[in-house]
């Protein structure tokens, strides 16, 4: 019983990162955005973001722009670029945020980072969801960010990508950036390295998926139908973007479908079969500010809401701005999203 206690508590967490696993897929109504054609640039050389700029250069994502990393030409931040696209900055400090109790069930919003160290000791953030638990109205919302948006990152000079906060601060400045950005104060959090993720689709022996979009990525290739993929498939398959007509809005929703699958194998597991394998994963590569106690009253008692999950997207454009690709978003759109979320966050009914 204390063993099968331990892997609720573990999976809970990889579950709450899979949560759009029973979502609807419909987008909120007004603000959001599916699909942009400007969403279909495709950069002659995509910047790869190394994510480890020194604190003189704020804005020095150009991995593959060599020019612009010399010494020489230090000067040109997004900063110069003021009066280009409007960027929602944080006006106000946010109220401090404080912790909720899981036990009565109290709406939650949580930060889920899943993190690329391929390149950086630090990573980068990869993939930036913000989910809302709403226990009270037994449903859920679920804000997927891409990870390109051009937004203002406390402390920092000018504008930049919103996966460099993680970069220049860790999962405490990713959280006073995101919830900056829609609004929201949040305090729990849970980071996942993606490489758990390829040992977690292989613990489980792969994850079937249906490819819409045939495509190939990094040495593999991606075939139109149902495939059978295992952890590094997954993973390459979740991580294309400039292929995509859609741009990083075609990854979103490819994330979506694996974690939905994923999600479907989790739940289909039976007795403890899988425990010291999932344990073992979700102790490695999952961070979390979220004690034991508090991740088995998550999993006991929030997984109605995950039944019912809508999942919210920031309409935006992409655009080449001192010669990097960036998602500029709409601020009418992170307006009418912020407060969704808000109104979620507080239990309010519809």
């Amino acid at each position: 019983m204390r063993q099968h206690r331990i892997l609720k508590t573990a999976l809970a967490l990889v579950l709450v990162t899979g949560a759009g696993q029973a979502a609807s897929g419909t987008p909120t109504k007004p603000g959001t955005a599916t699909t942009s054609s400007a969403g279909q640039a495709k950069p002659a050389t995509p910047p790869k973001t190394t994510a480890k700029p020194p604190a003189k250069t704020p804005a020095k994502n150009t991995a593959k722009t060599p020019a612009k990393t010399s010494a020489k030409t230090p000067a040109k931040p997004p900063a110069k670029t003021p009066a280009k696209p409007a960027v929602t900055r944080p006006t106000a400090p946010l109220p401090a945020p404080h912790p909720v109790s899981f036990k009565n069930g109290d709406p939650v919003a949580i930060l889920l980072l899943g993190i690329d160290r391929r390149a950086q000791e630090r990573g980068r953030s990869d993939t930036i969801m913000v989910l809302v638990l709403n226990p009270r109205q037994n449903r859920a919302k679920l804000l997927s960010i891409p990870r390109d948006s051009r937004v203002a990152i406390p402390g920092r000079k000018g504008l930049d990508k919103i996966n460099h906060a993680y970069a220049y601060g860790g999962t405490g400045l990713s959280v006073k950036t995101v919830s900056a950005l829609i609004g929201l104060p949040i305090y729990y959090h849970a980071e996942v390295d993606l490489a758990g993720f390829v040992q977690l689709v292989n613990g489980l022996g792969g994850v079937t998926v249906s490819v819409k979009q045939g495509f190939k990525y990094e040495g593999l290739t991606y075939q139109p139908g149902v495939s059978r993929m295992n952890g590094t498939q997954a993973l390459g398959y979740t991580r294309m973007r400039y292929d995509d007509p859609k741009g990083d809005l075609g990854r979103i929703e490819r994330q979506k479908s694996v974690l939905e699958a994923l999600g479907k194998q989790l739940h289909t597991l039976r007795g403890i079969a899988y425990a010291p394998a999932m344990l073992n994963i979700a102790l490695k590569n999952v961070q979390t500010n979220i004690g034991a106690g508090d991740a088995f009253n998550l999993y006991r008692n929030y997984r109605p809401s995950l039944k019912n999950v809508e999942r919210l997207y920031l309409g935006g454009k992409s655009r080449k701005i001192d010669n990097l690709w960036y998602y500029v978003l709409d601020p009418q759109s992170v307006k009418h999203v912020s407060a969704v979320l808000q109104h979620e966050a507080q239990g309010g009914k519809r």
